[in-house]
């Protein structure tokens, strides 16, 4: 099942990809930032891109990031991650006609742009079901193994951490089993913001070492 995850997250920002006019992505490498110590979250989102098949470029430099139209972030946002003039960067970036494309966002400055006020975590949530009717980029997910996703299985009780969003401007594109946005798209200016409340590596990185919460 998180095969199918894969394939639909990369159809998904392809679609994104495709309706800009220059069609370069850029990669944000968050792992500094965040003060990670392995790279899995960065490889996770070139991963993804490379399937896409999209021209990217990986980079941890956020004003070189800034340079292309689309960004797609190699892990979460954490809260004071960035400094709060890296933040208004971002910001101002995505008003004046940027896409960003990030998962677990807790960064509380940039709740604004993503159209949320408020992240919260749970390890309770065990699927994600695409809300279809929401926006026009959903044209090629019409079977119900493809529109229901599993991200674990309730027989666990528990799975890994994702997010839901408490929306103001931003729109639900997906929801979990609970009711709550597990895919937030906001307008802000004339950019948008594309906002996963599950963490990229955990969409993609854990079926392919078998640590999927029987997610199958």
């Amino acid at each position: 099942m998180k095969s199918y995850f894969l394939v639909l997250l990369s159809v998904f920002i392809c679609s994104i990809s495709f309706a800009q006019a220059e069609r370069k992505v850029a990669v944000l490498d968050m792992t500094n930032y965040n003060g990670e110590t392995g790279s899995s979250r960065k490889l996770s989102a070139e991963r993804l891109i490379r399937t896409c098949g999209v021209p990217y470029f990986i980079t941890d430099s956020l004003e070189e990031a800034l340079n292309y139209p689309i960004i797609i972030t190699g892990s979460r946002i954490q809260n004071n991650a960035l400094s709060f003039a890296q933040n208004q960067l971002i910001n101002d970036w995505v008003f004046d006609g940027g896409t960003l494309i990030t998962s677990s966002m807790r960064e509380t400055d940039l709740f604004n742009a993503c159209g949320i006020s408020a992240s919260t975590s749970s390890n309770t949530l065990f699927e994600l079901t695409w809300d279809t009717t929401a926006a026009n980029v959903f044209d090629y997910i019409d079977d119900s193994l493809e529109v229901k996703i599993l991200l674990g299985d309730s027989a666990s009780t528990t799975t890994y951490y994702s997010r839901y969003y408490t929306l103001t401007s931003g729109i639900a594109l997906a929801h979990y089993e609970n009711g709550e946005p597990a895919l937030v798209k906001n307008t802000w200016g004339q950019g948008t913001v594309y906002t996963f409340g599950p963490d990229f590596r955990d969409l993609t990185f854990r079926s392919q070492i078998n640590a999927d919460v029987n997610a199958n």
